[in-house]
């Protein structure tokens, strides 16, 4: 890990650190332009590795669309299954190990999100231009991945979107291992 992605990591879980200490509990919003990949996959490994803490992860987009396919086919190319709890047009799901939690692309500032002191990781670097501030956010941190999205219809496709949702996994995984509380 490059140092500067490696100090990005730490400052997230020093802040993360900081609000459990303080509040007991944290909520944590991850925002992406359409909310239909890097949002969502990291919402996942917040909510599926944070398991014995005080975290309540959400995501949302600058717009809403739908969770994206090649997501739904990469996460159950790695064993993480998938069911649509509500069809539709931004169809409503479910995966396997966390049956309390639905997935669906929804704005950020949509009612099912926090809208105050809550911690925002922009992941994109179009949504962080499009929202230098985010209205009730008590600490926005920029957090960037490459879009999958760019590899879509190509032979490279699923596995250009195992590697997105391998490295938010791990990247996840070295920030909790790094709070302190």
């Amino acid at each position: 890990m490059k140092e500067q992605r490696k100090q990005l990591l730490d400052s997230l879980a020093a802040v993360i650190s900081t609000e459990l200490k303080l509040n007991n509990s944290v909520d944590i919003t991850v925002i992406c332009t359409h909310n239909s990949r890097r949002s969502q996959i990291m919402e996942y490994w917040l909510a599926s590795l944070s398991e014995g803490r005080n975290i309540n992860t959400y995501s949302g987009g600058t717009v809403a669309t739908k969770l994206a396919d090649n997501v739904l086919e990469a996460f159950n190319s790695i064993g993480i299954r998938n069911e649509i709890v509500k069809n539709g047009d931004n169809p409503l799901y479910k995966f396997n190990n966390l049956e309390s939690k639905t997935f669906f692309s929804k704005e950020y500032n949509d009612i099912s999100n926090p809208s105050e002191d809550f911690i925002a990781i922009v992941v994109c670097s179009s949504a962080d231009y499009d929202c230098p501030i985010i209205k009730g956010a008590k600490h926005r941190i920029y957090l960037p991945y490459d879009d999958p999205k760019a590899f879509d219809g190509t032979e490279k496709s699923m596995e250009e979107y195992v590697k997105c949702i391998e490295l938010i996994r791990d990247e996840v995984k070295y920030i909790m291992t790094s709070i302190e509380v």
